[in-house]
């Protein structure tokens, strides 16, 4: 895991990166260590993956026909995996076309940027979902704030995919939009293998 000091690094790093500061860039450990060591960051963001499965689960349970008929303890291993595939495929696809692509030199700093700036997009989700469980905010209330955290999400991902690979707007969008496509993908078939 990671010492207080890496920690309160990554979170300057990820910062600085959102308001568009290349110099964010180094606070992140960009060795071959620093590149899989990155990957414990979903570690840390286990409890806020927990609180949004619960926001999730919530939202299910209250469109679902007959709740004690909803597979629970299925569900919650699906979204499990989820998680940890949506972790892994980005990269892992990203290695294979790294060299084609022509950015095989920025692929291991862009990667520990990617997994180090998920800790302040997934904050924004945090908040409402919290709101929502604790019967304060409503599920289309719900709905906007998401939608809101999506859209901040992706141009969060476009100012790091800009500054970390150092792409071209149109390039940097690609990227963008295809890690967001292999995370829509991830969701879509772990939906039907549940049957919601």
């Amino acid at each position: 895991m990671f010492t207080p000091g890496e920690i309160r690094a990554g979170l300057i790093g990820s910062w600085q990166l959102l308001k568009g500061d290349p110099r964010g860039m180094t606070y992140f450990d960009t060795s071959i260590e620093g590149f899989f060591r990155s990957f414990w960051v979903f570690v840390l963001l286990l409890v806020p993956f927990a609180i949004s499965i619960g926001g999730e689960y919530k939202m299910e349970i209250a469109k679902f026909a007959d709740p004690r008929g909803f597979p629970t303890i299925f569900y919650i291993v699906m979204q499990a995996i989820a998680y940890l595939v949506m972790w892994f495929a980005f990269p892992a696809v990203l290695a294979l076309l790294a060299r084609p692509l022509g950015i095989a030199e920025r692929y291991v700093p862009y990667i520990v940027a990617r997994n180090w700036t998920s800790t302040i997009g997934t904050l924004v989700y945090l908040v409402p979902t919290l709101l929502f469980l604790a019967d304060l905010l409503s599920m289309k209330a719900l709905s906007g704030h998401l939608l809101f955290a999506l859209l901040f999400n992706l141009y969060y991902s476009f100012v790091v995919t800009r500054i970390a690979a150092g792409t071209p707007i149109g390039f940097s969008i690609g990227l963008v939009m295809l890690d967001f496509v292999l995370t829509l993908l991830v969701n879509t078939v772990v939906e039907r293998l549940i049957g919601i």
